[in-house]
């Protein structure tokens, strides 16, 4: 179900973060298998820049669209607690969801990379080669 309120943001607990507003598309998971099958699904559904990234991580220790808690990370490497979000179009609506939830998983150790989609397909390299950095400062 979703949260729904007449001006569009509620306030809401989150263990560990303050209390921050979640826009109404903010959704918690009924069951574990709801939020697997959320997850399944957004693998098959990739946009076209994910499908290129997954490409050139795929093999290495990288998982996509993979349940972290209750989020799901567009990519993430669980050894080194790397998270790599790749930021369309549907990300401007979410921005303060996705800050939300940047926060509640950077306390427990998770760090971040974002991309947009022109990056990746554009200037793939210059996106593999901050990867790169970013696995080899843990």
């Amino acid at each position: 179900f979703f949260f729904q309120a007449e001006d569009g943001i509620r306030d809401y607990k989150v263990t560990g973060v303050q209390t921050c507003a979640l826009p109404i598309y903010f959704r918690w998971r009924a069951s574990t298998e709801e939020f697997l099958i959320t997850a399944r699904r957004l693998r098959r559904e990739m946009t076209s820049s994910e499908r290129i990234l997954w490409e050139a991580l795929r093999g290495q220790s990288f998982r996509r669209q993979h349940p972290v808690g209750r989020f799901i990370l567009d990519f993430c490497s669980p050894n080194s607690r790397l998270a790599i979000e790749i930021d369309g179009s549907s990300h401007d609506e979410k921005a303060e969801y996705d800050a939300m939830r940047q926060q509640h998983l950077e306390a427990q150790g998770w760090r971040f990379l974002h991309f947009t989609n022109d990056e990746v397909l554009t200037d793939l390299t210059s996106v593999l080669s901050r990867i790169a950095f970013a696995l080899e400062e843990v």
